[in-house]
């Protein structure tokens, strides 16, 4: 189920970066796959920052037997959902 999410995902945000990319700028593609790309990298780091964050600090919480509040699954969701 996970793969089958993971590939419906991918092929979404694929057809929605190909959507950007013509749209952005419609005429000049080299600034709209600029921007293109510089949008994506820096969601990506933003949002690899926050899932680090959450998922280190669980890790912590389980060292000093605490409850741990973010499990895989959230972390599945906040990459794919």
């Amino acid at each position: 189920a996970q793969v089958g999410v993971g590939i419906a995902c991918a092929s979404f945000w694929r057809g929605m970066w190909y959507l950007l990319d013509d749209n952005l700028f419609p005429n000049n593609p080299l600034h709209s796959a600029t921007a293109s790309l510089a949008t994506g990298t820096a969601g990506l780091a933003l949002t690899q920052g926050y899932i680090s964050h959450k998922s280190q600090q669980d890790a912590m919480n389980h060292v000093k037997k605490l409850p741990c509040n973010y499990t895989p699954i959230a972390r599945f969701g906040t990459l794919y959902g």
